[in-house]
C-alpha cells in the first residue's frame, strides 16, 4: 500500500485558470490518455468542467459550501453539498460548476468506461475489505479523523492506494472516500 499526504502532492493549475488539481494516482502513470485517475481538485471559481470523452467520473465534496453542477444542454442541475453522497456522471456531459459560497475542494475518480469498471463510496465510519481480485486496485482518501488501513493508521488529509490485487481492510469512525477500479472482465 502507498500513502500520499495531500499537502505534499504537487498542485497543477488548470488551463482555464479556475483552480488546481493534485493527481494522486493514474494508470498508466503520468499518461495523458489514462485508463483511470484519482485526484483532488481545488475549485477557485465557477466555470466549465473539463470534458473527458468516453469516461465516467465521480465527485465527492471534501471542503467548502458546495456547488451546483448544471448541464448546459438541458439545464438539469445537481447540488453538491457537504456530506453529500458520491455524484456520478458521464465525462462528456457539458457541465458548469457554480460555486455556492466560495472555493471548494473535491475528490475525483475518472475512468474509461469501456475499458475499466469502477465505483466509489463516501461514508462516516467503515469496517470492510475492499479489493483483492485479479487486477483490482483499491484506495481512498481520509476526509475527517483517521482510518486504519491494513493496520496502518492513515490521518485526515492523506490518500492511500493498494497494489493491484491487494485487499485493503478499512476501519474507522471518521469520514472516508474509498474506491475500487478493475478490468471490465473481472
Amino acid at each position: 500500500m502507498h500513502l500520499w499526504r495531500l499537502a505534499d502532492v504537487p498542485r497543477v493549475r488548470w488551463r482555464n485558470d479556475g483552480g488546481f488539481t493534485r493527481e494522486i494516482v493514474s494508470e498508466p502513470t503520468d499518461a495523458a490518455d489514462f485508463l483511470w485517475r484519482v485526484s483532488v481538485a481545488d475549485v477557485e471559481t465557477s466555470g466549465a468542467f473539463s470534458e473527458f470523452h468516453g469516461c465516467d467520473r465521480v465527485l465527492v465534496l471534501l471542503d467548502g459550501a458546495g456547488m451546483h453542477l448544471r448541464r448546459t444542454d438541458n439545464d438539469l442541475t445537481v447540488t453538491v453539498l457537504p456530506d453529500a453522497p458520491v455524484i456520478r456522471f458521464a465525462g462528456e456531459e457539458p457541465i458548469i460548476a457554480e460555486l455556492i459560497d466560495g472555493p471548494t475542494t473535491d475528490f475525483n475518480l475518472i475512468w474509461q468506461r469501456d475499458l475499466v469498471r469502477a465505483h466509489a463510496h463516501c461514508r462516516d465510519g467503515c469496517d470492510e475489505v475492499v479489493g483483492g481480485g485479479p487486477g483490482e486496485v483499491a484506495g481512498g482518501y481520509v476526509v475527517r479523523s483517521s482510518a486504519r488501513v491494513n493496520d496502518v493508521v492513515v490521518p485526515a488529509g492523506e490518500a492511500f492506494v493498494g497494489d493491484a490485487g491487494e485487499a485493503l481492510r478499512l476501519h474507522g469512525d471518521g469520514r472516508l472516500v474509498y474506491f475500487l477500479v478493475g478490468p471490465i472482465d473481472g
